[in-house]
């Protein structure tokens, strides 16, 4: 009976215990959903210094490091997660976070360091390596350490099949070789990446960087056509008001007469699949109409959306959503979408509805002061 008692008393404080832990768990999660974050992660420490539930202080330590206001304080956090956890299988995702953060801070050689720890290990997630390979090229790029930049980024085009990623890739190896002063060179690069990939977000880009190569080489008609082709596909971006502020003072006469200018169609892979502004809006269109795929149907009701990527797996499309959502970036859904000629799924990431282009715009500002690029798609009933 004695025996029974002790025991019956050591599991009500350890119940008590539990019940406390959790109690500074609640409130942490309560502030931190009001957007106090500071606050809530003094809980959070309370909590993971009591706790004996590892699994979920590991859960937490890492939120504490996502959510804390101070890039200082921040960076300090992470570096105590791998201290604190250095065998945890969230490691990874830490360090891809950590060497981000770094990235948009300007400090390079940090950020380096990390992406280099991803891409290192083998056993690392394909996603991971990926991108870490694609932001320390953008990095390199930035240090004008070209050569390695495209030493990179070649290697990468040999084994990279994502869409979006691909569209990047190009756009890279362009601005690498347009900042050593290769304009023909850098030309090639960003018709492809406008041509084969352009719904990636870098195709408007792609298209706004032709049009100041061709003013920049004299050639007007040129840049005027090009500035043609970005208002058409991507009307009220920010590529293209910069390139209709570029070309306004070009006269646009006898510019039909030039001939043999194209965008760059890759078209050797069946995956990659180059769409003019019709097919752009008729594959969305389709997309949403026939509804494939799709749980929250009150999403398909309205006329514009913003379209923050397009991906060949559900995979890298649940991860970038995984992103966007920690950069602050909510009411993101996947959009399947079925492609017209090789019936293979693809992945759009889409923000809406918005009733009025108006309100589409201001989302894409708000985007673009967080560093994400984006396009509005409409539905237009008249491709369907």
């Amino acid at each position: 009976m004695k025996k029974l008692a002790v025991l019956f008393l050591i599991f009500l404080a350890l119940n008590g215990l539990f019940s406390d832990d959790m109690k500074l768990y609640k409130t942490a999660l309560t502030l931190e959903n009001e957007g106090k974050a500071q606050d809530a992660i003094k809980y959070y420490l309370e909590f993971v210094a009591s706790s004996k539930d590892s699994g979920l202080n590991e859960k937490v330590f890492l939120k504490i490091a996502r959510i804390s206001e101070s890039f200082d304080e921040s960076v300090k956090y992470y570096k105590d997660f791998f201290n604190k956890y250095p065998a945890s299988k969230y490691t990874s995702i830490a360090r891809y976070e950590l060497a981000n953060l770094y990235k948009l801070k300007g400090n390079f050689k940090e950020a380096l360091k990390e992406y280099s720890f991803i891409i290192s290990n083998e056993n690392e997630k394909i996603y991971y390596r990926q991108k870490a390979n694609i932001f320390s090229a953008e990095i390199e790029i930035e240090l004008e350490k070209f050569a390695f930049a495209t030493e990179r980024l070649y290697k990468l085009l040999d084994s990279v099949a994502d869409y979006e990623d691909s569209g990047r890739i190009y756009y890279l190896l362009g601005v690498a070789l347009l900042r050593q002063g290769m304009f023909k060179e850098s030309e090639k690069f960003f018709l492809t990446s406008a041509g084969s990939f352009p719904l990636s977000s870098k195709s408007a880009t792609s298209l706004y960087q032709l049009v100041l190569i061709y003013l920049k080489t004299g050639k007007e008609r040129e840049a005027l056509r090009i500035g043609k082709i970005l208002t058409n596909l991507y009307p009220d971006s920010i590529e293209a008001l910069s390139a209709a502020k570029s070309i306004s003072k070009i006269s646009d006469k006898n510019t039909d007469k030039i001939h043999g200018f194209e965008l760059i169609d890759l078209n050797k892979d069946v995956d990659i699949k180059n769409n003019t502004n019709i097919l752009i809006e008729k594959d969305f269109t389709e997309s949403i109409n026939n509804d494939i795929g799709a749980k929250n149907t009150e999403h398909y009701n309205a006329d514009y959306y913003i379209q923050l990527g397009y991906f060949s797996t559900e995979e890298n499309a649940r991860l970038t959503i995984e992103e966007y959502q920690k950069n602050g970036v909510k009411d993101i859904f996947t959009a399947k979408t079925k492609a017209n000629e090789i019936g293979k799924i693809f992945y759009r990431l889409v923000i809406g509805p918005f009733y009025e282009r108006e309100s589409a715009n201001k989302k894409i500002l708000e985007l673009k002061e967080k560093n994400i690029e984006a396009i509005v798609l409409e539905l237009a009933k008249i491709y369907e």
